[in-house]
């Protein structure tokens, strides 16, 4: 086993979590843009990913809550740290679980599936910039519910759990052939197999951020307070951790701006706290379900309607209030920038 951090006394292990490693993860993404001028956003999206992996393993590590077996040898915790995905450990008899050549090969056709779904979904969305359906421009109450909206937040949705999933199945082909270790399925049909909504965002969207969420914050505040107290601990984590997602990816790099130091071309957020926001509805969604979820009707739904219908239920509490999430994402041009990696097919105009 191995634990040097817990040589090392209260003061000092916060002092290098929060005054040294998580600083440094938060403003890794920008300078790395700066430096390399990366334009990109889909690219600034990706050196995102092993600083928030970095910054919330360094949080389970402080408050001692990482998966049993990681610790088992330096090699398997180095890897599991290095990851920006969730790594199969056996818990009956701790280290990784092997990779096998059946399981490469049901990665591969994952990879080789959404891959081939993210093209077809790029192409058809890229002519109507993502929002195919005529929707109200401004955001009521009213309009929320209007069907041209929720079938763009649906659209829009599907098509970002594809992308999350061509590039968590590449990722865990490369990291299961260099390091014989298998990875956990970053998605598991979150758009159409939700009962719940704490199905939805427990088991089925971005089960990578669900394990870095609940062992470095959900698990440490759970200790000391309730299960809404944790819960909106989670959640909160999660929106301010999209809003630095953001902050990294919008970046002006010098190479940009023209001579008043500005860039016209360039998107930026007009306002920030709409992730923020968004999580912030999905956590009282959440913490309702575990409230009065167990009440007659509730009951009834999930006993005597079809799975589907559920599904659909469970997608209404989120896709009313979706363009909190997905508009900076379409309007700062990063599906577009996205086009560049897939199989695209573009009407030939005479």
């Amino acid at each position: 086993m191995i634990k040097p951090i817990h040589q090392l006394s209260r003061p000092k292990i916060y002092l290098i979590g929060y005054g040294v490693i998580i600083p440094f993860c938060l403003a890794y993404p920008r300078y790395m843009a700066h430096l390399f001028d990366i334009r990109n956003k889909v690219i600034r999206f990706a050196f995102s990913a092993v600083p928030v992996s970095t910054l919330f393993r360094c949080a389970e590590a402080m408050y001692g809550f990482h998966p049993v077996g990681v610790d088992s040898s330096f090699q398997i915790y180095f890897i599991y740290s290095l990851i920006p995905l969730e790594i199969e450990i056996d818990p009956k008899e701790p280290g990784k679980v092997k990779t096998t050549l059946a399981y490469v090969m049901r990665k591969s056709s994952q990879f080789f599936i959404a891959f081939l779904r993210v093209s077809a979904l790029l192409s058809l969305l890229s002519p109507g910039d993502y929002s195919p359906f005529s929707a109200p421009s401004s955001f009521t109450f009213a309009s929320a519910f209007h069907p041209g909206r929720l079938m763009n937040h649906f659209i829009g949705g599907i098509l970002l759990e594809q992308v999350l999933s061509v590039f968590a199945a590449g990722l865990s082909i490369f990291f299961a052939s260099l390091t014989g270790i298998q990875i956990v399925d970053l998605m598991n049909g979150a758009m159409f197999t939700s009962m719940s909504p704490s199905d939805f965002w427990g088991k089925k969207w971005n089960r990578f951020i669900h394990g870095m969420l609940k062992r470095g914050v959900y698990k440490p505040v759970r200790k000391y307070s309730s299960y809404i107290i944790a819960s909106i601990a989670a959640f909160l984590a999660s929106g301010l951790f999209h809003e630095w997602v953001l902050y990294s990816m919008y970046v002006i790099v010098d190479s940009e701006k023209d001579a008043t130091g500005q860039c016209s071309t360039c998107y930026y957020p007009p306002s920030h706290g709409k992730q923020l926001a968004f999580f912030i509805w999905n956590a009282i969604v959440v913490v309702l379900q575990h409230s009065i979820g167990h009440i007659f009707l509730f009951r009834w739904i999930r006993e005597n309607c079809s799975a589907p219908l559920v599904t659909a239920l469970v997608l209404l509490t989120v896709l009313p209030i979706a363009h909190l999430f997905l508009d900076d994402y379409i309007r700062g041009r990063f599906f577009h920038d996205l086009q560049a990696a897939f199989l695209m097919v573009r009407p030939v105009h005479q």
